[in-house]
């Protein structure tokens, strides 16, 4: 931790029953190029659950590592957080902030703020008959400056759950049929805006009307199930 002074060390309750989280905190006295690390751990253990790394030196410096690079780097370093026995994933790939920032955008007017560092998120879900487990994932995160992983989290499930048998579940159309049933399509001017920066234009789309609450469709009933009012 070169030019970092240790911070605090912090106890928390693990999302698993019975196990506790240390975690550590290292930082710099310097404000204009701030570097700042915290690291997770399981107590007892020492299992690493999380890293995340701040290096504000490396903002505004010229992007060195593709995206196909930085993927497998990403896959590289999770291969030894893999549970055994987990020889498929998904991943998702969240392009840095820069990147999603629509042509329109003038990014000469926006601010140090607005425009972070180039960082390039990869979240990797492991399969289960071929289908994606969301409540269990791994998160890497690479610096294109560098190369480096800045960023990594583990979010695993209690391996003795049993997860419902994919064979049983009604077919998709019959799914897209009943969210459309509460989510009818509907018109929609919008006029798209980054930063305070408006688009050339607005644009007329189709966009489902959301009712209030957060729900799903059971796919074993084929049925909306309404979580919050």
């Amino acid at each position: 931790m070169n030019g970092m002074n240790f911070h605090h060390v912090h106890e928390s309750e693990s999302h698993f029953v019975g196990e506790k989280n240390v975690s550590y905190s290292w930082g710099s006295d310097n404000d204009q190029d701030q570097k700042y690390v915290n690291l997770c751990t399981v107590e007892g253990t020492g299992e690493v659950e999380s890293v995340y790394v701040q290096d504000d030196s490396s903002q505004g410096k010229e992007v060195k590592i593709s995206l196909v690079d930085a993927r497998l780097r990403a896959q590289q370093f999770i291969q030894k957080y893999l549970q055994k026995g987990q020889t498929e994933v998904q991943i998702v790939v969240y392009p840095s902030y820069s990147e999603m920032a629509p042509d329109w955008v003038d990014k000469s007017k926006l601010t140090k703020e607005e425009m972070p560092d180039a960082r390039i998120s990869f979240q990797f879900y492991p399969l289960h008959q071929g289908i994606p487990v969301r409540d269990s994932n791994y998160s890497v995160v690479i610096d294109q400056t560098n190369g480096k992983v800045v960023q990594f989290s583990l979010q695993a499930m209690d391996p003795s759950v049993t997860l419902p048998d994919a064979q049983r579940v009604v077919a998709a159309e019959a799914a897209k049929q009943e969210y459309l049933k509460n989510n009818p399509l509907q018109l929609a001017y919008i006029w798209p805006e980054w930063h305070e920066q408006k688009g050339p234009a607005p644009y007329l789309v189709y966009m489902p009307y959301i009712s209030v609450g957060w729900s799903y469709i059971d796919a074993l009933i084929g049925k909306t199930i309404v979580v919050e009012e």
